[in-house]
């Protein structure tokens, strides 16, 4: 009961936080979500061409797997992954979100991370386009992480781990106390090489906070608004 309570409670702080974004930049929140939805849109045909492909045929499924994405994609909703106007924090021992571990981690509420330090930071996920965030709940997202991970075999046998498993922790259902894959800097460099900077991602996106890896992007956590209390 009290893993059912965590998770409403979990759901209505993000649906504050939308909230919250829309009040601050309405104009941006309305362009996000519609630019989010074009994407989606994009991807859901290249999947349908790709299930259907027989022109002769147009209902015989071509690939399974397009279908079972598809299927996957239906049941979340476009927007499962991607709220709107989302902001993310961390804390800092020193004057600077970068500890130098060359990525960032945060949580979708400053009310988790107070033990991290006494220096707090802030970014907003609407400063990136949606091609340019990872959404890690996501299966194709994961199996991109995986073919990633697949590049570093050392590691893989040395942790005794399928990149699958490892992928799927990519996700984690509460970053600030196990942040799964992202607790391993070398896993975290595989991935950053061979996925996020090819592809140009700059931010991943979990179910419960974000990843970001370049700290031009964060600012010191302003004031709050009358909402926010």
């Amino acid at each position: 009961m009290a893993g059912l309570l965590g998770e409403i409670y979990s759901q209505g702080d993000r649906l504050k936080r939308k909230l919250v974004g829309l009040l601050a930049d309405p104009i941006g929140s309305v362009q996000q979500t519609a630019g989010l939805l074009s994407d989606y849109r994009n991807e859901d045909n290249a999947l349908q061409s790709q299930a259907f492909a027989d022109p002769r045929n147009p209902l015989r499924v071509t690939d399974p797997k397009a279908i079972g994405l598809l299927t996957d994609r239906a049941l979340a909703g476009p927007l499962s992954m991607a709220p709107v106007g989302m902001t993310y924090y961390r804390n800092s021992r020193g004057p600077s979100p970068d500890n130098g571990a060359g990525y960032m981690m945060f949580a979708d509420s400053p009310d988790r991370i107070g033990v991290y330090g006494n220096h707090t930071w802030q970014f907003d996920d609407k400063q990136f386009m949606p091609s340019e965030i990872l959404d890690a709940g996501t299966k194709e997202a994961q199996r991109q992480i995986a073919r990633a991970l697949l590049k570093d075999k050392a590691a893989l046998r040395e942790l005794g781990a399928h990149p699958r498993q490892l992928a799927a922790d990519a996700n984690p259902q509460d970053i600030v106390n196990s942040a799964g894959l992202w607790d391993n800097p070398g896993l975290v460099e595989t991935v950053w090489n061979h996925l996020l900077a090819p592809k140009g991602y700059k931010m991943v996106r979990t179910s419960d906070g974000a990843l970001l890896f370049d700290p031009s992007h964060v600012q010191p956590r302003a004031a709050k608004d009358w909402w926010e209390d």
